[in-house]
């Protein structure tokens, strides 16, 4: 069993380039990455993210075979807990002066959220900038391409990312636009759709509510969503999908598939 979330990117490279390029003592460029920098860049990481451990016993009961009496046996579990610091406890670890702190809190904060998208998860070029759909959770548990389909066992292509998050976690609207979906798919579950104009549209799938109706203008940001686990889903997460001129495309690295 994991408990425990993981410190987004946005705080590791905030305190990451702040730690490097702002030392009192040996100041670097921060764009100049060598292996000294990634053994940096890894050490905050790492120091922000611990992982600690523990065994426990707990009694497991069951029926025996005559049906009569309840046998009971120990089972051991292995606790796993991600043990994560924000960009506040690390600046008082690190003894972050007033100059250092102000530049942290500047890079987290929400006006900047363009640019951590970009640095998260890379840069797509659709006409318009695009918003990362979910606040605090970058991590993508299945990639855009194609991929075993894990109920039918079919090879087929995985149209969008998959973004793990809590039940009830807010999805945001990627850009301005109208929604020209809000219902109920059986593979999708209840799941948006956002035309964007000049043949781009967005699609966000597998929610636990919707926020919004058909024919609702939106803006970038707008929270139109729950996530959830609607739908073919294995768990609670977003289907995020994006759409050009009819082609679905790859929201890493900006490859387009014909649909």
């Amino acid at each position: 069993r994991i408990t425990g979330n993981r410190s987004s990117w946005k705080e590791v490279l905030s305190v990451y380039a702040v730690k490097v390029s702002m030392d009192p003592k040996d100041p670097q460029e921060v764009v100049s990455f060598t292996e000294t920098k990634a053994l940096q860049l890894k050490e905050v990481y790492w120091e922000m993210n611990d992982i600690q451990y523990e065994v426990s016993e707990e009694t497991n009961n069951k029926q025996s075979e005559s049906e009569e009496n309840e046998e009971s046996e120990m089972i051991e579990i292995l606790w796993i807990h991600r043990i994560c610091k924000n960009y506040e406890e690390m600046m008082e670890i690190y003894g972050f002066e007033r100059e250092q702190r102000d530049m942290v809190t500047e890079l987290m904060d929400a006006g900047n959220e363009n640019l951590w998208n970009e640095v998260d998860m890379g840069a797509i070029y659709v006409g318009i900038d695009l918003r990362w759909p979910l606040d605090g959770y970058t991590e993508v548990s299945s990639p855009f391409g194609y991929r075993t389909n894990p109920f039918t066992g079919e090879l087929e292509l995985h149209r969008g990312v998959d973004i793990p998050a809590p039940e009830g976690t807010p999805v945001h609207a990627a850009a301005d636009g109208r929604v020209v979906i809000a219902g109920w798919n059986d593979s999708y579950g209840n799941y948006v759709k956002i035309d964007h104009g000049d043949g781009l549209m967005t699609l966000y799938a597998h929610n636990s509510a919707l926020n919004v109706k058909v024919g609702q203008a939106v803006q970038q940001g707008d929270v139109i969503a729950n996530v959830g686990s609607t739908g073919d889903s294995t768990g609670n997460h977003c289907h995020w999908e994006v759409e050009k001129d009819g082609e679905v495309m790859d929201v890493i690295d900006g490859k387009k598939y014909e649909t």
